[in-house]
């Protein structure tokens, strides 16, 4: 059969390794460990990079959610690792970090066949040893027996630990992996079930049998041959990008098929939403940028850099205005910038606290700063199937005559940089609200400078905070626009 293993920092060191190996003798499978992985991040993915290894290697790359692997892994025995960063993030408040959450990814796990959640193992470092029992009485009040919880207290030796009491030596890491496994292998595995659990139906007559029998040949074959074929690709999907393409009997690069392939309005050149996130990896969307960004003039890296900011290059990510996509876009401007009768409005629009949302979006509470996805938003109307902002090709496409409009339009600016910085202004402020700016400037004698177009907004308020602070964290901040710009054109090359 097929494992998956998933986890923290334990899952990337010795103890993930030695697993791998051990279970790996008898079995394919598939392993991934993040530093700092907690369960919310296995929950729901990553916006942000975090080193960890991956069945013999070592990367720095977001954390995937569960469910795009189990989907792209098809496994029949799913191991979680957790519970660590759990206890050591939470200040004192365990019970609220993880409610709701380790029920949902035991369910998710569970849809695998056989689950298995081995918690935190015996650390002495004080903050976590004085919480563990609370955390693995958690644990059994909300996996609801979903998965079996392998307790690793009583796998791993304390004594084995490294000097910050935390992860283990070589050793101990071993001998913690030597002891799951054997637990893990002294439970009955899962197999394929004889006996159908379809209800009773009236029995055929003979015509009908020779018929039924006939078909389901043909179907269980076909099933066996796509299988085949699946774990023969799945594992370089992930490192590669590289699907089989069956129109030209090739393995081409997933953009390429699925991307640049002229498809039918039906066909909207969307998979499912989950294939999205677990095809795309580290540097999303970078051809696309390239290929755009020179067609109309404009730099690929400023391109991903706001989609970086607005998105985190999440092509399914909504707002909580009904801005969708790449590039976030509005329904208003979307309309400018894509065929009509292929974006929807999302929502409808209300303000509340001076901030304008969906009035009848419901959606999970999410990490500030962080976004939630379409599959997520109740009563949210846009999917990939009625929207095109979501088709990644269409919204950098989209997204590079934006923002070439916005650059033309700030050419008066004293300098490049003031030029590009102005025009990134505009991406939040809209083109007129940037001008308006430049043209108070203007008034004043002042040359079009970055520096002196924001500070025309002294006294102006937006979120409760000066207007001019939040642009300026926007912009040039230490996380902001500009200088992921500088970063990825370098890195892409213009």
């Amino acid at each position: 059969g097929i494992i998956l293993h998933v986890g923290d920092s334990h899952v990337a060191g010795a103890y993930g390794q030695e697993l791998h190996k051990i279970l790996g003798s008898s079995s394919t499978i598939y392993t991934y460990g993040y530093e700092g992985a907690t369960t919310k991040d296995w929950l729901e993915g990553t916006t942000r990079d975090l080193k960890g290894w991956k069945s013999g290697k070592s990367i720095t790359d977001k954390v995937p959610w569960l469910e795009a692997l189990v989907n792209q892994h098809r496994p029949s025995i799913v191991i979680i690792t957790l519970g660590t960063n759990d206890i050591s993030t939470t200040e004192g408040n365990l019970g609220k970090a993880i409610e709701g959450r380790v029920a949902s990814l035991a369910a998710v796990a569970a849809k695998a066949g056989q689950c298995y959640w081995v918690g935190p193992p015996s650390m002495t470092r004080p903050d976590l040893a004085e919480n563990l029992q609370k955390y693995y009485d958690l644990l059994a009040a909300q996996i609801g027996g979903k998965c079996t919880i392998l307790n690793a207290r009583e796998l791993s030796d304390p004594t084995k630990l490294n000097k910050k009491k935390v992860h283990f030596t070589t050793a101990g890491g071993k001998e913690w992996a030597q002891k799951t496994a054997a637990r893990i292998r002294s439970r009955p595995q899962p197999v394929a079930s004889s006996v159908s659990s379809e209800p009773e139906r009236e029995v055929p007559g003979e015509e009908e049998v020779a018929e039924i029998e006939i078909i389901s040949s043909t179907y269980t074959k076909q099933l066996s041959d796509i299988d085949k074929a699946w774990r023969k690709i799945s594992p370089i999907i992930l490192d590669k990008d590289v699907v089989y393409d069956p129109s030209s009997g090739a393995f081409l690069h997933y953009e390429t098929i699925y991307l640049n392939k002229p498809l039918s309005k039906e066909e909207t050149t969307f998979v499912e939403p989950i294939a999205y996130k677990a095809v795309y990896g580290k540097s999303d969307f970078d051809q696309l940028f390239k290929k755009y960004g020179a067609q109309h003039g404009i730099s690929a890296g400023l391109l991903k850099g706001i989609s970086s900011y607005e998105s985190g290059l999440h092509p399914l990510a909504v707002g909580p205005a009904g801005d969708v996509g790449l590039g976030q876009f509005l329904f208003s401007t979307a309309k400018s910038y894509f065929p009509a009768n292929e974006i929807t409005n999302c929502c409808t629009l209300e303000k509340n606290e001076g901030r304008t949302s969906c009035k009848n979006e419901k959606k999970k509470a999410r990490a500030k700063g962080a976004k939630t996805t379409y599959v997520e938003a109740v009563g949210f109307k846009c999917t990939p199937q009625n929207d095109v902002r979501f088709n990644p090709e269409k919204a950098v496409e989209a997204m590079a005559r934006f923002m070439k409009a916005k650059y033309d339009a700030f050419s008066i600016a004293a300098t490049e940089e003031d030029r590009i910085k102005i025009t990134i202004a505009s991406y939040h402020l809209g083109t007129g609200g940037a001008r308006k700016y430049v043209r108070r400037a203007q008034a004043a004698g002042l040359p079009v400078t970055w520096e002196n177009v924001r500070n025309q907004m002294a006294g102006e308020r937006k979120k409760g905070r000066k207007k001019s602070d939040v642009m300026e964290n926007y912009v040039a901040g230490k996380s902001g626009i500009y200088g992921r710009y500088l970063q990825f054109k370098k890195e892409l090359g213009s």
